[in-house]
């Protein structure tokens, strides 16, 4: 009961809030699961810090203090927008560390790899034939 409002869409099979979700107050969240060598066993879920975000954020900058407080057990991709602000951002982690992808021009494309420098040194590509399909959606 408290919180704010959501809808979240999912799919048949995973019943599961978050994964794709926009709040009441313009707030738009969508997961995506990033390879990384950098991982460990205890921590947070990604569902419960998803749920999290979209249920207490009103804004990009409360989404990522709210993600702050996680302890994130593997990699992700959280991109936000926010209607009202009329922005987005992307908050990129694995299980050490996390850095923020901002709009360029205005201009934010997201795909299953990082973006910031900060985070490419733990990726890792399952395929060369996955490395191409996520690269070329940037192209």
């Amino acid at each position: 009961k408290e919180g704010i409002p959501f809808l979240s869409i999912g799919s048949i099979g995973i019943p599961a809030f978050g994964i794709t979700a926009i709040n009441k107050e313009g707030l738009t969240l969508a997961l995506h699961f990033m390879f990384t060598k950098s991982v460990k066993l205890v921590g947070n879920g990604i569902l419960d810090i998803a749920l999290q975000i979209i249920h207490r954020a009103r804004t990009t900058s409360e989404a990522i203090d709210i993600a702050k407080r996680y302890s994130f057990i593997a990699g992700w991709n959280l991109f936000i927008s926010s209607a009202r602000e009329k922005t987005a951002i992307i908050i990129e982690n694995d299980a050490k560390k996390m850095s923020i992808a901002y709009p360029k021009d205005n201009y934010l494309t997201l795909s299953n790899t990082y973006i910031s420098e900060k985070m490419k040194d733990m990726e890792f590509a399952p395929s060369y034939s996955w490395y191409e399909h996520n690269i070329s959606r940037y192209h």
